[in-house]
C-alpha cells in the first residue's frame, strides 16, 4: 500500500531542456523476511515472509539535455534516493548465526538502493553517415542484503563507461558497441552466506559486473520508411 507525493517540471531554455522532480512514497505492508526460531533440517534460511509496518522512499531527480548544431546532443541525469525503514523489525540475516545483529530502527536504509546515481552521455553526428556516442554512469555505494541494520561495510560505488561508433545509409546500419570500455571491476549485488567449502565461515557473496564487451550490430531495413 503506497501513497506517493510528487512535484516536478521541465523548462526549455534556448537549446537546453532542463527537468527536475522530487517525490516521497510512504509504504505500508512492505514484504520482508523475518527471523524464525526453527527451520527445515540442513537449511541456512531461518525465517518467514511477513509484512513490515512502514517504509519510505524519498528522492530528487534532475536532468538536462543540450541540443547542438549539426544534430549533436549532450545529456546528464542525477538521481538521489533514500529508502528507509520507518519501524523497528528483526529482519532475517544469516549474520546472526555468527554473532551479528540485524534489528532495524526507523531511519535505517534499505539494502541495494544507492543514494546517488549519475548518468552522462553524448551523441555525435559525423560526416558521410557516420555517428558516434559515449555514455557513463556512476552508481553509488549500497548496503548489502542481510545488513538491513547498516552495520557492515557497504558495497562500493562504481563507474562504467560505454561507447559506440557506427554508419548508416542505403537502408543499412552498422554499429560497433563497447561496454565497460575501461575494464573497471565492480559488483552489482552483495549479500552474506556461509562458505561451506572453505571452513563454514561467513563471507560476502558478490555478483561481479560485466567485463569489457565489444559487439558488432548489423541491421538492414526494407521498404519505404
Amino acid at each position: 500500500k503506497a501513497v506517493t507525493y510528487e512535484v516536478g517540471g521541465q523548462l526549455l531554455v534556448g537549446n537546453a531542456l532542463l527537468g527536475g522532480s522530487a517525490y516521497r512514497t510512504d509504504v505500508r505492508d512492505d514484504i520482508g523476511l523475518f527471523a524464525s526460531d526453527s527451520s527445515p533440517s540442513g537449511s541456512t534460511i531461518e525465517g518467514y515472509f511477513d509484512n513490515l509496518d512502514k517504509t519510505r522512499r524519498v528522492g530528487v531527480e534532475l536532468s538536462g539535455q543540450l541540443f547542438l548544431a549539426g544534430g549533436h546532443t549532450l545529456y546528464a541525469n542525477y538521481a538521489y534516493t533514500k529508502a528507509t525503514y520507518q519501524a523497528t523489525a528483526e529482519i532475517f540475516s544469516i549474520r546472526e548465526d555468527f554473532g551479528g545483529e540485524n534489528e532495524v530502527e526507523p531511519g535505517d536504509e534499505m539494502p541495494l538502493v544507492p543514494n546517488h546515481q549519475v548518468k552522462v552521455g553524448a551523441s555525435l553526428v559525423l560526416p558521410k553517415g557516420f555517428f558516434a556516442g559515449a555514455d557513463g554512469r556512476y552508481i553509488g555505494s549500497q548496503w548489502l542484503r542481510g545488513d538491513e541494520a547498516n552495520e557492515e561495510a557497504k558495497l562500493g560505488g562504481y563507474f562504467v563507461a560505454d561507447a559506440r561508433l557506427g554508419w548508416r545509409g542505403a537502408g543499412w546500419e552498422i554499429v560497433a558497441v563497447g561496454n565497460n570500455i575501461f575494464q573497471n571491476k565492480y559488483a552489482t549485488f552483495g549479500t552474506f552466506n556461509v562458505n561451506q567449502g572453505g571452513g563454514d565461515v561467513l563471507e560476502r557473496f558478490l555478483t561481479p559486473g560485466f567485463r569489457r564487451v565489444v559487439r558488432l550490430v548489423v541491421r538492414r531495413s526494407f521498404g519505404a520508411g
